[in-house]
């Protein structure tokens, strides 16, 4: 009578009445034979063998057999036979074992199909998730890249790969003694191991640093900013704040400087509109660089809804984009430039 009440198998009992769904298929344990088998609306579809069975997913649950795991279908028949020491979820239409070497720290990693078919061998040391049909592998401590064929489409030689985000070609950031660059999905490198560091793609660009400088590159690795900038901040308008000896203005996507650098700060743009300082006054220009409102202000805020607080010569008030003293709300104090 304890052997009811021992944890194992409150937690079975618990997990199979509370979770799993009565009218679908079902695993279920079997006390008599310490053993798991399915049920398929309360009628036994697999005879309790497995010492676990997962709950099934996509038509497919995992099996354990003598501490070695693979999976059945929904009809009971064995897709993957028990025979790996670990093996994760499907991802279109993917797994990933795991091989260990019994009495070594060694585990090997591959990928199999859900027919059976390993299209990878069990010869990485680490496989990370597939994202976008690829997937990263780990071989003596270098890095690569796999594709959903099981082709190592980059070379394990790497010592980082991050996905680059580049939204036109699939390609990954790569890093090799300290120096970085890009390579594409077909293990050409577009971008030569050059920079220091690159940031994944945003707003059709990325971020490339050389010396403590920063520039940009577009989706095809072409330097369209060259690294010479102290900052750069994202696009706004398709306009980006950039700085370069303690002086900001703004370049466009393809690099090109539209508002000088004669600016001791610039805020980026909305709507049309950007705040920029000289000597700790601010201001208000448009896209071509022309004043709308005097850099003369000590204080002032973004324009919410049309309106900014300012301060000047001590007071404190509202203004809209004409300069023209309006009612306003304090909250706009919380958003000064």
């Amino acid at each position: 009578m304890d052997k009811l009440f021992n944890k194992k198998y409150f937690l079975i009992g618990l997990f199979s009445l509370l979770y799993l769904p009565s009218d679908a298929q079902t695993p279920y344990y079997d006390l008599k034979s310490d053993k798991w088998g399915v049920k398929n609306n309360g009628r036994i579809a697999v005879k309790p063998q497995y010492d676990f069975i997962g709950v099934f997913r996509d038509g497919k649950a995992q099996i354990t057999l003598n501490k070695k795991q693979g999976y059945i279908d929904e009809t009971g028949r064995e897709i993957i036979h028990p025979k790996y020491w670990a093996i994760y979820e499907f991802n279109q239409g993917l797994a990933i074992f795991i091989n260990h070497i019994n009495g070594t720290q060694i585990y090997q990693w591959g990928v199999v199909k859900d027919n059976g078919e390993e299209i990878v061998p069990a010869k990485y040391h680490r496989i990370g998730n597939y994202e976008n049909g690829f997937a990263v592998v780990s071989l003596i401590s270098k890095l690569g890249v796999i594709n959903t064929s099981g082709v190592e489409i980059v070379k394990a030689k790497y010592d980082k790969i991050i996905w680059s985000n580049n939204k036109a070609i699939n390609s990954f950031i790569v890093e090799l003694n300290g120096k970085q660059g890009i390579v594409s999905e077909t293990g050409e490198e577009t971008v030569p191991l050059k920079y220091d560091n690159i940031a994944p793609y945003k707003d059709g660009a990325a971020q490339v640093t050389a010396q403590k400088k920063i520039g940009l590159i577009d989706h095809f690795g072409k330097e369209i900013a060259v690294a010479k900038y102290e900052c750069i901040g994202s696009f706004q308008e398709n306009l980006a704040v950039v700085k370069l000896n303690s002086k900001s203005g703004c370049i466009d996507k393809r690099g090109k400087e539209i508002i000088p650098l004669q600016y001791d700060a610039v805020s980026g743009f909305f709507d049309g509109y950007a705040i920029v300082i000289i000597n700790n006054k601010r201001g208000v220009i448009n896209l071509k660089n022309e004043i709308i409102i005097p850099i003369k202000y000590d204080s002032m805020s973004y324009f919410i809804k049309g309106i900014s607080y300012v301060e000047s010569a001590g007071k404190e008030f509202f203004i809209n984009i004409k300069e023209e003293h309006v009612a306003g709300e304090p909250y706009l104090k919380n958003f000064r430039f």
